[in-house]
């Protein structure tokens, strides 16, 4: 039991280490996310100013073209940067979640194990503690005359004792963890093996090839 115990710390230290990576990832990527929102609507800011300055005089100068020109130009380029960079975030991101998912199942595993051998365990100790007043409780209910048979009995019994008990489990904090990656949406295995067999460039890699 002790060395389940510590092969659960462990196994919960090495979920902490890369849940907190996938955090940091998914973060970043919220991050970069506003920056291109924040980039495309001074884009459209500039589009527009350029447009309505047409539409209200008919014409445009030189230097208001180029200045207008030139930072089109930039905003375009840094939102292409920036999908880019979001781009390489999502493969980052997919990929540590992949490896959160299986230092949680891992986790799991070894906790099922844990508890599995907990509740046999106090379920004996219950059971050897409690029997003989359940065994005296039975006779009792038997010779009162106020049941059919000895199956209602130990149904009545059985109803009392569950409706008794608390519904919802409880686990100590030693047991708990968390679980970043549970809401998160995994890529379907048919979706996987159709995206290993594509080569193509992504993210900055593709941005590079396209200069």
């Amino acid at each position: 039991m002790n060395q389940l115990e510590q092969q659960f710390k462990q196994k919960k230290l090495e979920l902490e280490k890369e849940a907190q990576k996938f955090e940091q990832i998914n973060a970043e990527k919220d991050k970069v996310k506003k920056v291109i929102q924040a980039f495309e609507t001074e884009l459209k800011e500039t589009i527009d100013k350029a447009e309505n300055g047409l539409i209200s005089s008919g014409t445009i100068n030189e230097e208001e073209y180029i200045e207008l020109r030139n930072q089109s130009t930039g905003l375009k380029a840094r939102i292409e940067y920036n999908k880019a960079k979001l781009e390489d975030l999502n493969i980052k991101l997919h990929h540590q979640a992949e490896i959160t998912k299986e230092k949680v199942e891992e986790a799991r595993k070894i906790r099922r194990a844990i508890f599995s051998h907990l509740s046999k365990s106090h379920f004996e100790e219950w059971k050897n503690e409690n029997i003989p007043a359940l065994n005296k409780l039975f006779s009792q209910y038997y010779f009162s005359g106020e049941f059919n048979s000895t199956e209602e009995i130990i149904l009545f019994m059985a109803k009392q004792i569950t409706d008794a008990m608390i519904k919802e489990p409880t686990i100590e904090e030693q047991f708990l963890f968390n679980n970043p990656v549970k809401y998160f949406n995994f890529k379907r295995p048919t979706q996987k093996h159709k995206e290993s067999f594509d080569n193509s460039p992504k993210g900055f890699q593709k941005l590079i090839n396209n200069l």
